[in-house]
């Protein structure tokens, strides 16, 4: 009897570990088929194409997305880090993002540890929207095409993303969380986010696109996203006086082996020589090193902007009330003549068209024959 017992309960101890191994079986079961229902679901919110779990068990292909928003591609999907004894699953959001393959950009919502990081002194990127920086960390290889690149729709959609993580690098977009994402709104979320993200470049392009209009000029571009260095650049001209705006890194005796993109403005002068001039803030560029200070400079800029000349009382003539009051609400890095030619540098990728405007002006006059500058 007592044999007949144990074998009794073996029994039933298997039969009990049948029921729970089927249960959680079952629950896994319904569990994956709530997710894959909720992957159905978002990819239909974004108009994409939903590709379930296919293969067999041991190496079979997870869930995905495809789908094509803000006009780049976008594909959605997860994995699996094995630990050892444990692994952990992610949840991935990638997006193709045509620009500057040279621009790197991590945004991630503040925690206990980078706000630590911020009192310490590893101070991260503000993008000048106060609600969005005071919530999300940004690290970037170009704090000044960051600011451009990164549009308030695009932030809008990555605070819609809670648990994204967003990095951009290498052209691409990757947005990860940890776990495996079952929820509809927060997968379409991080789809929308890494989208917008990707398409800076191209919402860049338009905006210089809408610059050139402004100008009455014309966009140069290689393919359909902003790149500088020579690649983007607006083309216009006034009474004969021809104008590039691009974009640059590194400018020879004004700005010297900088990581951050700065908007500049040249044009050749098609007149008689004129002297060389710089204007500028903050330190004394390599450029104007040999130019003297001007004896009485315009009130106007004392404070605000420093002005040398090799033909002092000349330069003075140049800045009339007018160009003076261009020069202050513009706030330009530098602006300068080296007897050929009359460049404006900007301490940003610019995006406004009244600023895109000023600093026109600003050349156009200074680059302009007498007959038509600011002194007969």
């Amino acid at each position: 009897m007592e044999g007949a017992g144990q074998l009794l309960l073996i029994v039933l101890g298997l039969g009990a570990m049948g029921v729970v191994l089927w249960a959680i079986f079952r629950f896994s079961q319904k569990q994956q088929a709530r997710i894959s229902s909720a992957w159905e679901q978002a990819a239909q919110a974004v108009g994409g194409q939903f590709l379930a779990p296919a293969g067999p068990w041991y190496r079979r292909a997870g869930r995905r997305i495809q789908a094509r928003l803000e006009g780049v591609d976008v594909l959605a999907d997860h994995y699996t880090v094995s630990h050892g004894k444990s692994s952990t699953t992610y949840t991935r959001v990638r997006a193709a993002a045509p620009g500057p393959t040279d621009l790197r950009l991590k945004i991630y919502r503040e925690h206990v540890f980078s706000s630590l990081g911020k009192m310490l002194g590893f101070q991260d990127v503000a993008l000048g929207d106060v609600a969005f920086d005071e919530r999300f960390m940004v690290k970037t290889s170009d704090e000044a095409l960051a600011r451009a690149w990164v549009t308030p729709h695009a932030r809008e959609q990555i605070a819609a993303a809670p648990g994204y993580a967003f990095d951009l690098q290498n052209g691409e977009v990757t947005a990860i969380q940890t776990g495996l994402d079952g929820n509809v709104i927060t997968l379409e979320a991080a789809m929308r986010g890494a989208a917008a993200l990707g398409a800076g470049g191209r919402a860049l392009l338009e905006r210089w696109r809408e610059a050139a209009a402004g100008l009455q000029g014309t966009l140069r571009a290689q393919g359909d996203a902003w790149d500088p260095d020579g690649r983007t650049a607006i083309d216009a001209e006034r009474g004969g006086v021809p104008i590039v705006v691009d974009a640059v890194r590194d400018e020879a005796g004004v700005i010297r082996h900088s990581t951050r993109t700065h908007t500049r403005l040249r044009c050749q002068l098609l007149a008689s020589p004129l002297e060389r001039f710089a204007i500028f803030a903050g330190d004394l560029p390599e450029a104007a090193a040999d130019l003297a200070a001007l004896p009485t400079p315009p009130g106007e800029l004392e404070g605000r902007l420093s002005v040398r000349s090799d033909a002092p009382e000349r330069t003075a003539e140049r800045l009339n009330a007018k160009q003076c009051e261009r020069l202050v609400r513009l706030a330009p890095s530098y602006v300068g003549s080296d007897g050929q030619a009359v460049t404006v540098i900007l301490d940003r990728v610019e995006t406004d068209p009244d600023r895109f405007r000023i600093a026109a002006e600003i050349v156009f006059e200074f680059a302009a024959p007498h007959t038509q500058g600011p002194y007969r």
